[in-house]
């Protein structure tokens, strides 16, 4: 069977994607002795397919230095075909931002964090307007929730919270603050030990 194209995923070098006359196939393994190749048309007639390209440029918030690189389809992949057109796949798609990360509104909310970056442990400091229950999320910049902390019926005034962060690694991390179902801050922080 002619192969007219191939496409190794971004996310894992063992998975092979190869566009023959017959269509699509794929291998979680291409590394094995043997690989096994299943037929991965889906929707797709059975028709040659010429050509594959993946999205490999990140998404903008993963950019390193969070630039905005206008990239939003991290991973998906563009399958050209000789008499069928051009099909797009999320089936490999990179990871995506946490929902709060692109809704939060700060209203008149200030957060302290400190130290920044930090080593063991990471201070949280503002004030309530009122008697509230806070949570706060750590997320990964691949949007993977990390940790989840939640302060139950905080007076009106100062809250002050020491987290330990030993379980984490070096790396950058987003803080989310939510006080029942409203989002009140996203902060970056940098782990550095």
């Amino acid at each position: 069977m002619p192969v007219y194209s191939s496409l190794i995923n971004w996310e894992d070098e063992n998975q092979v994607i190869i566009g023959t006359e017959y269509g699509i196939y794929a291998t979680e393994n291409i590394n094995a002795e043997n690989p096994v190749w299943v037929n991965a048309n889906g929707n797709l007639d059975v028709v040659p397919v010429l050509m594959i390209k993946q999205q490999t440029v990140k998404n903008s918030w993963q950019a390193p230095d969070f630039s905005n690189t206008g990239v939003k389809n991290h991973g998906h992949i563009y399958i050209a075909t000789f008499g069928a057109g051009v099909y797009s796949s999320d089936l490999f798609k990179g990871p995506s931002v946490p929902d709060a990360i692109s809704e939060v509104k700060k209203d008149n909310f200030k957060l302290n964090l400190y130290p920044n970056p930090a080593k063991d442990f990471l201070n949280i400091s503002f004030i309530l307007d009122k008697k509230r229950d806070i949570k706060l999320n750590i997320y990964s910049l691949e949007g993977k929730l990390l940790k989840n902390i939640s302060f139950r019926e905080n007076l009106k005034g100062e809250f002050n919270k020491k987290l330990s962060i030993k379980d984490l690694k070096n790396g950058t991390y987003i803080l989310e603050t939510i006080s029942g179902n409203k989002k009140l801050y996203n902060n970056k922080f940098i782990i550095n030990k």
